[in-house]
């Protein structure tokens, strides 16, 4: 456990999630998200998703106030030694380093590992809400001086809220901003599923009445199931699906584990969901959610057989029909993907922000952020114009 000491404040990293208390830390983080959770980040300690050799070495930033050793404000934070499970893609500036004989890793990073979902990344206690820039400004010291300890040769931090504690860090020494597009679903207190295609383009509204009916002609049907609800052998079958599709798209079989999963599903049963699709009794592909009191979170799906439209069923509209029923307001089914516009998906912008210690560096990259948010600001606005509801 090291210490950085500096007026009224001392910065502590630790190496592990266990070394504070549950209650502290979700205490903090006001239980935003599930992701954010002290649950959620042991279980990926605890299975050695993250930790061990998995790249993801835990360092935890803990604010404390030096007079009575109370908790100020917590971080979650790794150090990286590669860019996978990011999401924030900088393979291209890993290899301009290695070109001009540099060392990009290790790297500073404080994120949620394998979840590109906005949260904070900076909690603040209520009673230090008052010294937030304070905070704020020391924090970003500590970590600049962290990255030096380590040789490392940036600080970043990824997927937080536009206003929130983390964005007040971010304002501080010329962090470099970084912005990327995700599509959101919103409720707009829809009574029923045909409410919400009601507020369509007709053309729109038969496209999805068309995929749909598809699905259903083939038989299937959909389960949903509480974390609470799943056993072993359920759990052994989604995890089946996870593996068969990172396999088929990555070559690898994912970034989590069983135990990971199983961990999941006792200590968070009630922020998960499942989703089974059945066809004559037998299981044919499955999804996991989370969800919080506004929020429902498509994370993984997977498939034994491929069904024209399963994946647009399962993943998006089985999930707007969740969030329309339980009166949920927003529904963040995942990265990418420009083919949730025309199903109702609004793009969104995330954001990001980086400290790069070699000035020459800090400049080319600067650059390259204005002219890649310059396109991304246009791609933004294009998306608005595809979505398929109704001009009023």
């Amino acid at each position: 456990m090291a210490v950085e000491q500096e007026t009224d404040f001392d910065i502590l990293y630790l190496d592990a999630i266990s070394r504070v208390s549950a209650d502290i830390w979700d205490g903090l983080f006001q239980r935003r998200d599930p992701f954010v959770r002290h649950a959620y980040l042991s279980a990926l300690e605890q299975s050695d998703c993250v930790g061990a050799d998995s790249g993801w070495q835990v360092s935890h930033l803990v604010v404390k106030n030096r007079q009575d050793g109370t908790v100020a404000a917590l971080m979650p934070l790794y150090i990286k030694s590669h860019s996978f499970g990011e999401y924030l893609f900088d393979w291209s500036w890993a290899e301009a380093y290695q070109k001009h004989g540099f060392e990009y890793y290790p790297k500073l990073v404080s994120a949620i590992p394998f979840t590109p979902v906005a949260g904070e990344r900076l909690a603040i206690a209520g009673d230090y809400q008052v010294y937030q820039k304070k905070i704020a400004r020391q924090v970003t010291r500590a970590l600049l001086n962290k990255a030096r300890e380590l040789n490392a040769q940036t600080v970043q931090c990824f997927f937080y809220p536009e206003q929130a504690n983390t964005a007040a860090l971010l304002q501080t020494n010329n962090w470099l901003p970084r912005r990327d597009v995700q599509f959101y679903w919103f409720n707009r207190e829809y009574a029923a599923f045909s409410d919400y295609l009601a507020a369509m383009s007709a053309r729109k509204r038969k496209n999805i009445k068309k995929e749909r009916a598809r699905v259903f002609a083939s038989g299937i049907s959909f389960h949903w199931l509480s974390g609470a609800e799943m056993n072993t052998e359920l759990w052994q079958q989604f995890l089946r699906f996870y593996q068969a599709t990172y396999a088929k798209r990555s070559g690898h079989y994912g970034y989590l584990n069983k135990h990971f999963f199983t961990v999941l599903g006792e200590t968070m049963a009630d922020n998960l969901l499942l989703l089974f699709a059945k066809q004559q009794e037998q299981i044919v592909a499955a999804a996991l959610f989370f969800r919080d009191q506004q929020t429902l979170y498509g994370r993984y799906w997977g498939c034994e057989q491929e069904f024209d439209f399963l994946h647009f069923e399962t993943c998006y509209y089985q999930g707007i029909d969740y969030c329309i029923r339980h009166k949920l307001k927003r529904f963040n089914a995942g990265v990418q993907g420009e083919h949730k516009v025309a199903r109702g998906f609004t793009p969104v912008f995330t954001y990001g922000a980086y400290q790069i210690l070699r000035p020459d560096f800090n400049a080319a990259i600067g650059d390259f952020l204005k002219q890649e948010d310059a396109y991304l600001e246009g791609y933004y606005q294009l998306m608005h114009t595809r979505l398929p509801f109704k001009v009023k």
